[in-house]
């Protein structure tokens, strides 16, 4: 890929070369000491969904919407 700017009266489009990626071809053949444990993470989409469909979930609750204020500039 070659790299250029190009200019036209109404935009301007450039191409550069971008920075070498990973590819992973085959996660089983990766060796252990470049795996990260991960600790465990709350579902709160899930809870939230589940608690909206009706299903009780002891230790989580709904709470009361909360008033926003939003502010857009041109």
């Amino acid at each position: 890929m070659t790299s250029g700017l190009f200019q036209e009266s109404d935009f301007t489009a450039s191409l550069k070369q971008g920075a070498p990626t990973l590819d992973v071809v085959d996660e089983a053949k990766v060796p252990a000491a470049y795996w990260k444990p991960q600790p465990s993470k709350l579902d709160r989409q899930g809870l939230l969904s589940a608690l909206k469909a009706g299903v009780a979930i002891k230790g989580v609750a709904i709470a009361a919407a909360q008033t926003q204020l939003s502010v857009r500039t041109r």
